[in-house]
């Protein structure tokens, strides 16, 4: 059963680990020498990755499960996908929001446990901290600020740097003070050196300019695209300032030279929607208006790079191998696409709830 799970996500995971964006640096199962970087990646898109598995696959009658077991399991997915979505996103929700989403999560959790082992088994949680701790996450947010502040980002490899001075975590609080002292010490004089460096050079193309990394794909043709919409596979995108729920899809040979053209995908069937795991996939098609003609010239870069407000990823939806056009959008700051196309913080869906696993 895990071979064929994985088998069957990770074409898609592959194709969102090609694209080598800066804000979802996806790697494919089985989960080997993953960063938190990784993880995070995989918290945006959990929903459409166990998504695959609910709508393809069919768990062997001989394992240890019951009918209801399965939405138990969807039920947890969604909830820990919205609860993720919370905490990293920048609209900053308050703490008595976060505080009902954990305590959600927790009773899911114990639901779920219930429904799946045997009544005389310990309560859920009663083995470890790491769950009831999280009822404390709220309060550590007031006191510490956002979340995505310490989790986001792609910073963690430089933990090595303080890996080759810390050699040793038991040790005297004398012995942590005087690291940190000499770890600041030549971070200092590494920076002034730099400085010095750059201050003192006659070469002025070697001129600092902070690096910026991938954010979206520019696809080399239309061709490209087109044929990507027609079968069915992962595309990258953005949006403008002004136009959020419109996706803006680059393509183009001539990157080089400093110019791209762009097309826009639109939504069709506007009454018609598909949920699953809590998201909604809606019926997408290229914008063929005379709007979407003026992006088809060549423009510059740093014009439609200036323009940029959010940028996503289209996921699509392929159930027993077939495809109908659906796709879910997800974006850099932890919003998704609703049932209306519109961009919004993912919110608890009543219909992945409609089943009481306990009954």
């Amino acid at each position: 059963m895990t071979q064929k799970f994985e088998r069957l996500v990770n074409s898609d995971l592959l194709d969102i680990q090609s694209l080598r964006l800066e804000w979802c640096k996806m790697k494919y199962f089985p989960q080997k020498q993953w960063l938190a970087e990784n993880e995070l990646a995989l918290a945006r898109i959990i929903p459409f990755v166990y998504g695959l598995f609910f709508m393809n696959l069919e768990l062997p009658t001989r394992m240890n499960t019951s009918p209801e077991t399965n939405p138990a399991n969807q039920q947890l997915f969604h909830l820990m996908h919205v609860m993720m979505c919370v905490l990293m996103s920048p609209r900053d929700p308050l703490a008595p929001e976060i505080d009902k989403h954990v305590k959600m999560i927790l009773s899911c959790c114990h639901r779920f446990s219930k429904s799946y082992y045997k009544g005389d088994e310990k309560p859920f949680g009663a083995n470890t901290d790491n769950f009831p701790t999280l009822l404390c996450l709220a309060d550590q947010r007031r006191r510490h600020r956002p979340i995505r502040l310490y989790w986001e980002g792609t910073s963690e490899r430089f933990i090595q740097k303080l890996k080759r001075v810390l050699t040793s975590m038991r040790r005297t609080t004398q012995y942590f003070s005087g690291k940190l002292t000499l770890m600041y010490k030549t971070n200092v004089m590494e920076w002034l050196t730099d400085q010095f460096k750059k201050e003192n050079s006659d070469d002025k193309t070697n001129e600092h300019n902070q690096w910026v990394g991938k954010m979206y794909n520019q696809y080399v043709s239309l061709e490209e695209i087109k044929r990507k919409m027609r079968v069915g596979e992962v595309m990258s995108g953005f949006t403008f300032q002004g136009n959020t729920d419109k996706i803006i899809i680059a393509y183009g040979e001539h990157r080089r030279s400093g110019v791209m053209k762009c097309i826009g995908i639109t939504r069709y069937e506007k009454d018609y929607s598909k949920h699953c795991i809590g998201i909604a996939y809606v019926k997408c098609e290229l914008d063929n208006t005379m709007e979407n003609a003026l992006y088809s010239q060549e423009i510059d870069v740093k014009e439609v790079e200036s323009m940029i407000k959010h940028y996503c990823l289209l996921l699509p939806l392929m159930k027993e191998g077939n495809f109908n056009n659906e796709f879910v959008m997800v974006y850099d700051d932890w919003d998704v696409g609703d049932e209306h196309f519109r961009k919004s913080l993912p919110s608890l869906c009543p219909m992945c709830f409609e089943t009481d696993v306990l009954r």
